[in-house]
């Protein structure tokens, strides 16, 4: 069957006797299927599923994302490998968003890290000059994890790529940004959740901003027009 998606896989140095397939949308997370894990470590799921973000779960600290569809999957978990615990392969679109949520990591793991030095950093009485040199870093580190998401939402083939890069800059900051890739998902998956969940939040941040507007113009309103201003009667 075409609709249908299959995982093979194998699973080593993990207790687990099942695993489970959960989605993970943008307002929830639900279990969709799950498999019994044998003897020698193998599972195997099939099933029909909408096309998005999915994640193999063993436990609540042990699961893993990747992107599904209709596409034969072969899964390689192995908990003593410590450079690459996971493997999926199966469709182009799983190998992008493998690349790109390795990319995201990478970069988020290094500010998280600057981050934690510049606190250390900050108790510890380091001179002005270490603490400038860090917040410059960090500042830096900053700005090329916002060039990633961006170019990456520009040149990724798969729109669901292109969303998860940019769902990572907030919606008030780069509304022009995730309004492009929004539009772009409507008009190449139209009816997948995905993009109906994504409008809904464009709609309602778009909602708030004029509300903070309106807000504004009143509050300043109210300052200019502070003094009644001269009405001329007709006579």
């Amino acid at each position: 069957n075409s609709d249908k998606y299959s995982i093979e896989g194998t699973l080593k140095n993990h207790p687990a006797k099942s695993i489970k397939l959960e989605k993970l949308g943008l307002q929830e997370l639900v279990v969709v299927d799950s498999s019994v894990v044998d003897d020698k470590g193998a599972f195997k799921m099939e099933g029909v599923s909408e096309k998005g973000f999915y994640r193999l779960k063993l436990d609540e600290k042990t699961y893993w994302l990747f992107l599904l569809e209709p596409a034969k999957y072969k899964a390689e978990i192995d908990l003593a490998n410590q450079t690459e615990a996971f493997k999926i392969t199966g469709s182009p679109d799983n190998e992008e968003f493998q690349a790109a949520f390795k990319k995201m990591n990478e970069t988020q793991r290094e500010i998280s890290m600057l981050k934690y030095t510049y606190q250390f950093f900050m108790q510890s009485g380091a001179s002005r000059d270490s603490i400038n040199a860090i917040e410059q870093k960090l500042n830096e580190v900053a700005k090329n994890f916002e060039t990633v998401c961006m170019s990456g939402a520009k040149s990724a083939k798969s729109p669901l790529v292109a969303m998860f890069y940019i769902t990572n800059l907030p919606l008030q900051g780069y509304p022009k940004e995730n309004l492009e890739v929004l539009q772009r998902m409507e008009k190449e998956m139209p009816t997948s959740s995905y993009a109906k969940d994504f409008r809904k939040a464009y709609n309602d941040y778009e909602k708030q901003a004029k509300a903070m507007e309106e807000q504004q113009k009143m509050a300043e309103g109210v300052k200019v027009g502070a003094e009644a201003p001269e009405i001329d009667l007709p006579t």
